[in-house]
């Protein structure tokens, strides 16, 4: 938590979306720390990040953080982390409807301000 105090920029990189939230879940000011910060996510960082997710290689819809008031998926349509499951179905099914959906496909971005 000093580190975030000292930090302008914030980057959570991508990997095991499941042992990140673990992880982060143990600092409950955590949102705190992001508060007037640049924040970048990939991939599991933008899950963490969300409402809710859709994870392709698990399949289904899972709950981040809720740091940003949308539901993501990455990877949409992607040949390197094909999805089990169709992601627009499960996370239109497995998360509330009223945050944006944010698509990604991969290497694709979007600037989200708040």
């Amino acid at each position: 938590m000093e580190q975030l105090k000292l930090a302008d920029v914030i980057y959570i990189r991508g990997g095991d979306t499941e042992k990140l939230l673990k992880v982060l879940r143990q600092f409950p000011r955590f949102a705190d720390g992001l508060k007037n910060k640049v924040v970048v996510g990939s991939s599991a960082g933008a899950y963490i990040l969300a409402e809710c997710y859709h994870s392709a290689t698990r399949g289904g819809v899972y709950k981040g953080l809720g740091i940003l008031p949308i539901r993501v998926i990455c990877h949409y349509q992607s040949e390197i982390y094909p999805s089990i499951d169709d992601p627009i179905v499960a996370i239109n099914n497995g998360c509330e409807r009223s945050s944006e959906l944010v698509v990604l496909k991969d290497f694709e971005w979007k600037v989200i301000v708040v």
